[in-house]
């Protein structure tokens, strides 16, 4: 059982980490698309192998986090390998690419570690083996700086563990980060909000507008009932986006560009 520190590469503070986590459409695509990549390095060595070819995002409104789900290849082989990747931020790793992402790129790590105050999740299974580590600012004793740790979970705490092997029976990878209505000075998104700015989000075009890759939807409403749903890209005209300006796509309505969709919008 081993907790380590996560090392900077480059510029590290606070704020470029909250840059680049700004919105729960950038979230969400960080670790879609680091899933997606995943998916095609399994299908390029093996057209015909047979997997689970979706993501569950799982959206809960009323404790106000998301979960993300795949079942491709988890993240590392081991603990020593899943640690190299997790520990030094963005080291020797390509992203933001059509062609090659890493499990565990810089946008990833913004993901988890975007707020002080709030712990995230990250835990994969591969091998047979599953690791499973809390994501979390904490004070060095030493000196009472911030810095980035993870906290290996595997024997501190058993419940986590068995979710992560219920939701994953073969390989895959998971990742929890909460979405609180006090930090984000906005309410929780709804369903609609989120299969909206997701679908219009132009990096996912490739994820979402093709049929071989699902990118799927669990909404928990305030009364507990669940909503399924599938989310798709949707075209626009993309000059009367770019005209929107450069705020936060979360903050932008759409509405009026739904007039101009021919697809699941109008059903």
């Amino acid at each position: 059982m081993t907790d380590f520190t996560q090392t900077d590469s480059t510029r590290e503070r606070i704020t470029s980490i909250r840059k680049g986590s700004e919105s729960y459409t950038k979230c969400l695509t960080e670790i879609t698309l680091n899933s997606h990549e995943s998916f095609k390095r399994i299908k390029k060595v093996d057209p015909s192998k047979k997997i689970d070819d979706y993501v569950l995002i799982r959206a809960d409104s009323r404790d106000e986090f998301f979960e993300v789900i795949d079942h491709f290849e988890g993240i590392a082989d081991d603990e020593k390998s899943g640690r190299e990747i997790l520990e030094t931020k963005g080291k020797g790793q390509e992203t933001h690419t059509e062609d090659s992402r890493s499990a565990m790129g810089r946008g990833m790590s913004d993901v988890l570690f975007r707020f002080i105050n709030q712990p995230s999740i990250v835990a994969w299974r591969r091998n047979g083996q599953t690791f499973a580590y809390i994501a979390q600012w904490i004070k060095n004793p030493s000196d009472g700086k911030l810095e980035r740790k993870y906290l290996d979970q595997r024997q501190k705490n058993p419940q986590l563990v068995k979710k992560i092997e219920d939701l994953i029976p073969n390989t895959g990878t998971y990742v929890k980060f909460s979405w609180k209505e006090d930090n984000e000075q906005q309410t929780f998104p709804t369903k609609n909000d989120i299969k909206e700015h997701l679908g219009y989000y132009f990096e996912l075009k490739n994820v979402l507008s093709g049929n071989e890759f699902s990118y799927n939807l669990e909404y928990v409403n305030q009364d507990g009932t669940v909503d399924n749903d599938r989310i798709r890209f949707v075209e626009y005209d993309v000059t009367e986006v770019a005209a929107l300006g450069k705020r936060p796509l979360d903050k932008i309505k759409l509405d009026h560009l739904k007039a101009k969709c021919t697809c699941w919008h109008d059903q």
